[in-house]
């Protein structure tokens, strides 16, 4: 309770949706088999514990139940169709509702391999010699069997999650490349991934940089970052609104909401007024729920050392870092509050 009272702001409320989930990341024609599909370890689990209890009709299925012989299949049942609720009546972002289902798998997974052991095979180990080797598949015992059939996919799964984010990291890595090249004005070959190893010259990678059209904001924040944490614990950053090299200099769709936290982390200073621009959609994520959004242009009486100096002190700060990049180059300037109290 604790922790939800922290984590879920008014923000994060985006009220019901019917089907949310389904209809963000599901085909329509895929719908009938959803349940089926999506709780497959579940009804696994239940179909094999049905048949150790020799449950061949709903009567059986009843008396069983009365007689708690399946509590471990209600449980797990229990759970999974709960956990299926959250993402079918209201919009959770990001497809996070799939945390919710997502116990019911490795419970059921978990709950199978413990019953492996029990299982009965369908033949002995030990066959006539004179079968053909093809047939001796036949032999294997059951639990072999489901071993197989929950390993291969686990193993298959957690050797495509540990290669794809290396891959698509080094794919995005050669992309930059290639883009610093291009400003160094060299000439690129071929876009595959075996040409990581021909874009490492340091000469060329630091002359693309330098022509990059961020590489000067970018120095600019990044030297105030290599301060002490002590010389920098009374600082506070404030980039104006009209400086439109900073607050367009990240280009992707719908950036405007992100494009505040650029300040921060690159400096490791907290900005103040610093607010995506009014009009800007923002996300309801990243901590920028919590604050009000900007609802008119930043005027002249906004920016005087007196406002900036007021807001600095809420964080803790006694000095205001001003910055502004015209161009290729990158201006500071330091506003001492201690002399703005006094005057």
């Amino acid at each position: 309770y604790a922790t939800y009272k922290r984590v879920v702001l008014p923000a994060h409320r985006e009220g019901f949706v019917l089907f949310d989930y389904m209809r963000s990341f599901v085909p329509p024609p895929w719908w009938p088999f959803f349940p089926l599909i999506h709780l497959l370890w579940t009804w696994v689990y239940a179909a094999y514990r049905c048949r150790q209890e020799n449950i061949q009709t709903l009567g059986d299925l009843w008396t069983a139940v009365s007689e708690h012989r399946l509590l471990d299949v209600e449980v797990i049942v229990g759970l999974a169709l709960v956990g299926v609720v959250p993402g079918l009546i209201v919009h959770i972002d990001g497809g996070s509702a799939f945390y919710f289902s997502d116990v019911q798998r490795w419970l059921a997974a978990a709950c199978l391999l413990s019953w492996l052991g029990a299982v009965r095979p369908l033949a002995q180990r030990s066959v006539a010699q004179h079968k053909p080797p093809a047939s001796r598949i036949g032999a294997l015992p059951t639990r072999v069997l489901l071993g197989a059939l929950l390993i291969v996919p686990a193993a298959g799964s957690v050797l495509s999650n540990a290669l794809h984010w290396p891959v698509m990291m080094l794919q995005q890595n050669i992309a930059v490349r290639d883009e610093v090249y291009a400003a160094a004005g060299q000439k690129l070959g071929g876009q595959h991934m075996r040409e990581f190893l021909n874009r490492r010259d340091p000469a060329i990678l630091a002359t693309g940089l330098r022509a990059a059209p961020n590489y000067t904001m970018v120095r600019g924040l990044e030297d105030i970052q290599k301060l002490t944490p002590a010389a920098r614990r009374h600082l506070a950053l404030f980039i104006p609104q009209d400086d439109f090299h900073f607050w367009n200099s990240l280009t992707r769709p719908g950036a405007c909401t992100f494009q505040s936290l650029l300040g921060p982390a690159l400096s490791g200073l907290a900005l103040v007024d610093g607010m995506p621009p009014s009009g800007c959609e923002l996300t309801r994520y990243y901590g920028l729920g919590s604050f009000p959004p900007r609802r008119r242009a930043q005027l002249p009486s906004d920016t005087t050392t007196a406002v900036l100096c007021e807001r600095a002190r809420r964080i803790g700060a006694d000095t205001v870092v001003v910055m502004r990049f015209p161009g290729d180059s990158a201006i500071l300037r330091r506003v001492p509050c201690a002399a703005a109290r006094g005057s």
